[in-house]
């Protein structure tokens, strides 16, 4: 098969390639444009909104040949997109950086009937590590596990998400007398939006707020607003203005049936933790590990409930313990930044 060339006239510093339609990015892809100083316009390539993977993937390999530009650097933000352009990959090699914020195996196994697919999912495993060390030269992780799922390559490097809400000075005031539930994110049952509804009927005089997602079909209790999903200078102003009038609690209860769920480390939890707010939530290993440290309470926790309610010093010392346990864990690496910047 003849090689497509690729014209060297075009010079870019780099591209991200992800197979997610990114109109916003997501806050991940910028934090990684930002480290790396790339244009948000000609850096990241996305297909359009569709459910059809397929569709997705075919966009992606067709928007690379049309560009042809001979990168110095790609970044790639999938296991599917990394199986899908290894070809073309191959043609460059030592130039490709693999972004890789889930465990993918797990989840892709679980879509198509884990765990009857354990076989899918241990063949996955092996596509993915043996496809990383073939075609890049770094891998970025974001959780703990991820690191210890890829430490057989010899480039892994930990980059933990730092949440844009931590640079906005939102302060959660232990001392107000009324209590709010925030949830941020895709409301649905495998994320906990059955548990967070049935939170509501039990406490009936605090409010919650979802972010992120449109109202069930099912009626819902009065106290539950719902918000679409909005910038997220927006976001951070709404929330910024639900802090004026309440102390808020993060809600994180995503069910571990899903392999990659289980192990992954959530995006909310960091943001509510940023904010001082602190966590209600199940006992999944990575939210379970911030409620221990002190940084929150477990959902069926009704005696702690009870005195998150009614009493302000408990209040200021769980929302102490999230912010004591963000800026232990989650501020900003320099010397990932760094590595990941080389």
């Amino acid at each position: 098969m003849q090689r497509r060339k690729y014209s060297t006239n075009v010079q870019s510093p780099g591209c991200l390639i992800t197979p997610y339609h990114m109109a916003p990015p997501s806050v991940r892809v910028m934090q990684l444009l930002r480290i790396l100083g790339w244009p948000l316009q000609s850096a990241v390539i996305h297909p359009p909104k569709t459910n059809n993977i397929i569709r997705r993937l075919l966009h992606l390999r067709k928007a690379i040949h049309q560009r042809k530009v001979r990168y110095r650097s790609v970044i790639v933000y999938d296991l599917l997109t990394l199986i899908a352009l290894a070809d073309i990959f191959m043609m460059h090699p030592g130039r490709v950086t693999y972004d890789c914020t889930d465990y993918f195996p797990g989840y892709y196994a679980f879509q198509l009937g884990y765990p009857r697919n354990r076989l899918l999912k241990k063949s996955m495993e092996f596509i993915e590590k043996t496809l990383s060390r073939m075609l890049c030269r770094k891998v970025v992780v974001n959780s703990k596990f991820l690191k210890s799922y890829h430490a057989a390559h010899k480039n892994t490097i930990y980059l933990s998400y730092e949440s844009p809400l931590a640079r906005l000075g939102i302060h959660n005031q232990h001392d107000l007398p009324r209590v709010a539930f925030v949830y941020l994110g895709v409301f649905s049952k495998d994320k906990g939006s059955d548990e967070f509804l049935s939170l509501s009927h039990r406490l009936q005089n605090c409010s919650f707020f979802v972010f992120g997602a449109s109202p069930p079909s099912t009626e819902c209790p009065k106290n539950v607003s719902f918000l679409p999903r909005i910038p997220i200078d927006q976001l951070a102003e709404e929330i910024r203005q639900i802090t004026t009038s309440y102390f808020v609690v993060g809600a994180s209860i995503i069910h571990s049936d899903n392999p990659s769920y289980a192990v992954q480390e959530a995006n909310k939890d960091i943001d509510y933790l940023a904010c001082g707010f602190p966590i209600i939530g199940n006992r999944r290993q990575p939210t379970a590990e911030k409620i221990l440290a002190g940084a929150g309470l477990f959902y069926d926790d009704h005696p702690g409930l009870a005195r998150l309610l009614s009493e302000p010093t408990f209040r200021q010392r769980l929302s102490q313990g999230a912010t004591s346990y963000y800026r232990t864990h989650y501020t900003s690496n320099r010397l990932a930044q760094r590595r990941v910047a080389l």
